[in-house]
């Protein structure tokens, strides 16, 4: 039986081959976890042609070295065969049949039950109140909730308790007190309602339809996690030397304020928007003309498409047919097709998202935080049961040391 009868393996030589390195090499890469080899008949090693396009990718793009990965064990997240895995289950499938609240739980507990306490206390309202009451009219919706977490983060007396029970009580409480920090007045400590309803009527206002209630349910629950992005990474480094739920989640809301892991969304609304008053050929034209990146095009970890992105715009499309906006987006889309250009990603979707729906600006990076709080909190408690701390190794490139 030969090792690859459906062209999904190659073997020691061929991974080799396609890598354009040495034998060693090779194995330096599967040191390092970089590739995960399995054994074939006769004892020979085998690749997954997959992983290792995934890995042929990362070098044509020239970012070998500019990144590097940091491996480490988690029974979280999966990306594999062009899907995302929540504890084994499809999170796709998830999206079509649960509320993010269940999701969120499935990530913690493993469990699809709703915990109690998914409510703002109203001292914690209070203070979320009086946090935000510094900040004008323009802040974007990431700087509102930074100041909230912080503001209740100071005042909450069980903030240090990381026993799993209490740590999600806070947890719940936390991500109702994000989409509360969105509104004029803080307060409800009695909203019974789901944070994705909570969260349109917030965001929408006058705009809300339960359309639009499913749409962001679901795009809540595909962003919750994806694994060790690097801001669900610092959030974990935090949790690893002793910080609590608030530093964490603000540790990981810091680093989405970089350009690469925050602003991806918001430069995809702000490219829609332009496309109303053009078209989506002359913006392409332009990005591309002036070397920019287009926004929200292509994933590393999906070589055939980002399937959070595939079922998104396919129930925006659905919910929206026939609107001007929607011929925006799909505009957009047929564009990047006709040019053979990466396929949309989750960012997109959240994008066009947040532009069909008539979000104010930057409402696409808060859905996405709140979504992402979910899986921090769910990485946090893995890292307070294995009790280990994180050293990387650097390699000093500086002049050698004085005789004197």
């Amino acid at each position: 039986m030969p090792i690859d009868s459906e062209g999904k393996w190659l073997t020691s030589a061929e991974a080799a081959e396609r890598l354009q390195v040495k034998p060693a090499t090779l194995y330096s890469y599967v040191s390092r976890g970089l590739l995960h080899p399995e054994s074939a008949r006769g004892g020979r090693s085998r690749f997954r042609r997959e992983e290792v396009e995934r890995l042929a990718a990362r070098g044509r793009h020239g970012r070998r070295a500019e990144s590097f990965e940091l491996v480490t064990e988690s029974g979280l997240t999966m990306v594999e065969g062009n899907r995302l895995h929540y504890r084994g289950a499809d999170a796709v499938g998830l999206a079509g049949t649960h509320r993010f609240e269940q999701v969120a739980e499935w990530l913690w507990r493993g469990s699809l039950e709703v915990g109690e306490s998914w409510q703002l206390p109203q001292a914690a309202g209070e203070t979320a109140l009086a946090a935000l009451s510094a900040l004008g009219g323009e802040a974007l919706p990431l700087e509102r909730m930074v100041l909230a977490t912080a503001g209740i983060a100071a005042t909450d007396p069980n903030r240090y308790d990381t026993r799993p029970e209490p740590l999600l009580r806070t947890a719940r409480s936390l991500i109702v007190a994000l989409v509360r920090s969105l509104a004029s007045d803080p307060r409800a400590d009695d909203d019974q309602r789901s944070v994705a309803v909570q969260l349109v009527d917030t965001l929408a206002g006058e705009r809300s339809s339960p359309a639009v209630v499913e749409l962001i349910d679901d795009a809540l629950i595909l962003l919750a996690d994806h694994g060790l992005a690097v801001p669900t990474l610092v959030a974990r480094l935090s949790a690893s030397v002793g910080g609590d739920v608030y530093s964490a989640v603000l540790a990981g809301f810091c680093t989405m304020r970089g350009t690469k892991p925050g602003a991806a969304s918001l430069a995809v609304e702000g490219m829609l928007e332009r496309v109303c008053m053009s078209s989506a050929e002359e913006v392409i034209f332009e990005y591309l003309r002036r070397g920019e990146a287009i926004p929200g095009l292509g994933h590393p970890l999906y070589s055939e498409g980002d399937p959070r992105a595939a079922f998104l715009l396919s129930q925006l499309v659905d919910a929206f047919a026939g609107t001007p906006s929607i011929a925006n987006v799909e505009g957009m889309v047929a564009a990047v097709e006709r040019r053979e250009l990466p396929p949309p990603n989750a960012d997109f979707a959240v994008g066009a998202l947040t532009h069909v729906a008539g979000l104010p600006r930057g409402y696409g990076e808060a859905i996405f935080s709140i979504a992402r709080t979910a899986g921090w909190v769910a990485h946090l408690l893995e890292e307070y049961t294995q009790n280990r701390t994180y050293r990387l190794r650097e390699i000093y490139t500086g002049p050698a040391p004085s005789s004197q």
